[in-house]
């Protein structure tokens, strides 16, 4: 027996857009309409719309978009973010010679876009007063700005940017060369976002180098920590060990007891035991730039940074110095979004060391002398 064929209502002539907007204006079905004109009903056409809509007579004074909202309601579900509208970035503001007009950053609204660039090593720096500061050098190369799009999850805008143009285009992915061809640069071995402010949009294409940073600000530094495998405790965590005589024999190393006795009688989670140790995101907070080498891009960041050489760091400026307003020095002029080679007038520095002036002038070796009455 073949099956029953289904039919739509008499009502709905067919399953067309046209025939449901006219039957929702149409006030001629009797069998349709409520004893109250302030009541809404539920449709017997669950296969057609399975949803639940107003009186045609009220329904016909709703304007298409409120209609879409009445009739699919119920597919949004309650505690989801809406959908925002991406709001347009200001662009690089130039005057009518086409020079770039400069802006002033403001602590607690401006948040100016990162950079990438690669560790080279750690060397020694003496400023004025004979103080040594150990110091790790970063390198910035290639680095450009791939896109600039609006993620309306974080609420923010974002900078794609790349470093280093990748020597072997035939090793890429399809995908991923026509990433780079689609915005015009040349394909980089990696990419990175930072999320900016409305006022630090840059464009796909403009170039970033150590001017992007000033001699004494803070930055923060985040990369990967060098990965040393399966590790013990002592190694790992610090742990003293066990005593090398009186009754230990191949226990010197070992982290000792880890369960406690009856009470819990088990080992905690989280507990510091031996197991995998580096290989790990790490963000090296607060650390003051020395010196800056506009010639090699090279930047002097007083500390040490995660990962080993050559490896790829994510540098920006320094978010809990930006709190109290002290990220850069007061001397300075900040570069706004970006610096563009001098076009809005940047001082021309090749090599510059911070000394004395940003330590407060005082000679760090002197100890203060009581007068004696």
């Amino acid at each position: 027996m073949p099956p029953p064929t289904l039919r739509p209502p008499s009502s709905l002539p067919s399953h067309s857009a046209t025939s449901l907007l006219s039957f929702l204006r149409s006030s001629s079905s009797a069998h349709l309409r409520p004893r109250s004109s302030s009541r809404t009903f539920s449709t017997t056409t669950p296969s057609l719309l399975g949803r639940r809509i107003q009186h045609p007579s009220v329904a016909a004074a709703i304007s298409e978009k409120e209609r879409f909202h009445t009739l699919y309601a119920d597919k949004v579900r309650p505690g989801w973010p809406t959908i925002t509208k991406s709001p347009a970035a200001p662009a690089i503001l130039r005057d009518e010679e086409g020079k770039l007009i400069p802006r002033k950053y403001e602590y607690g609204k401006t948040r100016r876009c990162g950079t990438v660039a690669l560790k080279r090593g750690m060397v020694m720096l003496w400023d004025e007063w004979g103080r040594m500061y150990g110091c790790t050098v970063l390198q910035i190369i290639d680095n450009e700005v791939v896109k600039s799009r609006w993620n309306g999850g974080v609420g923010s805008h974002m900078v794609e940017v790349g470093a280093v143009n990748h020597p072997n285009l035939h090793r890429l992915k399809t995908d991923r060369l026509n990433h780079f061809r689609r915005w015009g640069i040349t394909p980089k071995r990696y990419t990175t976002e930072f999320k900016v402010s409305p006022d630090c949009v840059l464009e796909p294409g403009t170039r970033l180098t150590a001017r992007h940073y000033v001699p004494g600000q803070y930055i923060d530094v985040q990369g990967y920590t060098i990965g040393r495998g399966f590790q013990g405790a002592m190694k790992r965590w610090g742990f003293k060990g066990q005593p090398a005589t009186h009754g230990h024999s191949k226990s010197h190393r070992s982290l000792g007891s880890t369960g406690n006795s009856t009470t819990p009688g088990r080992t905690f989670p989280g507990k510091k035991m031996h197991g995998r140790m580096g290989g790990r995101k790490r963000t090296m907070q607060c650390l003051r730039i020395m010196k800056i080498d506009v010639i090699n891009n090279l930047i002097y960041v007083r500390g040490n940074v995660p990962g080993f050489d050559d490896a790829f760091l994510r540098l920006r400026d320094a978010i809990r110095k930006e709190w109290y307003k002290k990220c850069f020095p007061d001397t300075e002029k900040v570069p706004m979004p970006t610096w563009y080679g001098g076009e809005i007038g940047e001082v021309e520095t090749v090599r510059e060391i911070v000394t004395g002036e940003f330590e407060g002038g005082r000679d760090p070796f002197s100890r203060p002398r009581r007068e004696i009455e």
